[in-house]
């Protein structure tokens, strides 16, 4: 996907479904890794998150209608638990701590606000407000061989307030 197109989507999404806390792009087609809110009724309190894939390639989009399914969300594999699965530590009843299996260096600070669901990540001084991470990996034989290339944390320095990313390499 484009990364113009994937930035609108990206904004179209959190404009629809306030519960999305970050998502995931990836270089190997153009599904998403959305991860959501779990929110009390009242919306005011945060209780968790979950985990799914958006699917945006037309074959697979073909297929959830098909299927007569009205959205394109599909539950994780067992393998992908692996390569996008995550842990969560409450703070408080508004923030927490979003860290990801394959990235616990990079913790995520999450936080219900007005507007919906902020991810903020701090480096060096630096605290980015996140709008998605992307991931560019050398696909292997299986999922559990595919290895991560590099990491890059896309949005907004809260600091100066414009657009930036950080990417860390791993190889």
């Amino acid at each position: 996907m484009a990364t113009l197109q994937l930035a609108r989507t990206i904004s179209q999404l959190r404009k629809e479904q306030p519960a999305i806390t970050l998502i995931l792009a990836r270089n190997k087609n153009q599904n998403l890794v959305v991860y959501e809110a779990v929110r009390n009724e009242q919306k005011t309190v945060l209780q968790g998150l979950k985990a799914y894939w958006l699917d945006l390639e037309p074959e697979l989009q073909a297929q959830h209608r098909a299927q007569g399914h009205k959205d394109y969300k599909a539950d994780f594999a067992v393998w992908d638990h692996y390569a996008y699965g995550f842990t969560y530590v409450p703070v408080t009843a508004l923030t927490g701590t979003l860290t990801l299996k394959q990235a616990p260096q990079f913790p995520l600070q999450i936080q219900v606000a007005p507007s919906g669901m902020k991810t903020y990540y701090t480096e060096g001084g630096t605290t980015l407000e996140v709008s998605h991470v992307y991931v560019q990996a050398q696909e292997g034989l299986t999922p559990l061989t595919t290895k991560v290339q590099f990491l890059e944390l896309q949005g907004i320095n809260v600091q100066t307030q414009q657009p930036q990313s950080l990417r860390h390499t791993f190889f």
